[in-house]
Order: structure tokens, then sequence, then C-alpha cells
């Protein structure tokens, strides 16, 4: 079974800003890096109200977590996982797409879930690829709802490359920049 905890914890990592990162999103990781959640919380609420999908998915953390001022609400999480995902956010799709394979926060539906999945996989995030593949392991009905068996495999082998590429990267330490 999917443990969103482990999952979804994975995206308050110490990532560093994006080159596009607007001042708002700046500031917001940076005070998440530092584990400073208190200073974070009105920076991305500031983000959410100029539309800011990377902060809508935050925030739902802050409710799947019960961070900062946020008390714990798995519904409100999953409500603003969905904001993300809508607006495109590859790890709001994985979040929302793992609470709905669960039942956390809204009912379950295995359909949806597996198109959420589906739609961040195709954005090349490696923990929806594997949530996916683990969903339709269980569920192999889901298999040309959305997506044909050759096309997860595809989808499920690309996470791995990524993931290779993303550890043997970091291993290197002789490599040249």
């Amino acid at each position: 079974m999917l443990n969103p905890l482990s999952q979804i914890s994975s995206f308050l990592g110490g990532s560093p800003s994006p080159p596009s990162a607007t001042q708002h999103q700046q500031d917001y990781l940076q005070a998440i890096q530092a584990h400073d959640y208190e200073t974070a919380l009105p920076q991305i609420e500031a983000a959410v109200r100029n539309g800011d999908p990377i902060a809508m998915r935050y925030l739902g953390t802050y409710y799947a977590f019960g961070l900062a001022s946020c008390a714990k609400d798995p519904e409100s999480a999953t409500a603003w996982y969905r904001q993300a995902a809508v607006h495109g956010d590859a790890k709001g799709q994985c979040a929302l797409g793992i609470n709905l394979a669960i039942g956390s926060g809204a009912p379950l539906d295995l359909e949806e879930a597996a198109f959420w999945l589906y739609k961040a996989s195709c954005q090349r995030d490696p923990i929806a690829a594997k949530a996916l593949g683990q969903l339709v392991y269980q569920n192999p009905r889901l298999i040309g709802k959305y997506f044909s068996e050759d096309e997860l495999m595809r989808l499920i082998n690309d996470a791995r490359k990524v993931e290779l590429r993303k550890h043997t990267s970091h291993s290197s330490p002789d490599r040249a920049p």
C-alpha cells in the first residue's frame, strides 16, 4: 500500500530555487530549507494569492503534516494538492494521486489516482511513476484507461533513469563540472 507521508515528505526536501523562481518562491524556499516553516507560511500564502502552483502544493503539505500554524487536515491538504495539480505542478499531481489512491482527504478513487499519477509521470516525476506502477500492479484493470501497458513501462523506466542519473551525479566527486 502507498504511504503518503513517506512519499510527500520528500516534497519539503532542501531543493534549490529554480532559476525562474519569483521572489516569493525564493523567500519561502529559503525558509523551508532552513526548516523555518513559520516564516515560510505567510510567504507561501502570498504566493498562493498570486496563483503560484508550487506554493499551493506546499500549503497542501503544511496541512498534510500540520506544520506551523496549520492544523493537520487531510481534506485541506488534498484540496490544495488538487489546486496545484490542476495548475500543472507535477509534485502536486503526484501528491493528489497518492491521496486519492489511499482515500486520504478525499474518497478512495483509483481511476482518478491513476490519472494524476500518470500526468505527473509524464513530467518525469519518479515518485509518481513508482506509485503508478504500484497502483497498477495492485489494480491491473487501470491499464488502458489513460495509458497502455507499454507506456506505463516506458514511464517507469524513464523514472529509473532519472533517479540513476541523479544518484550517480551526486556520488562522483571527481567528475568535471
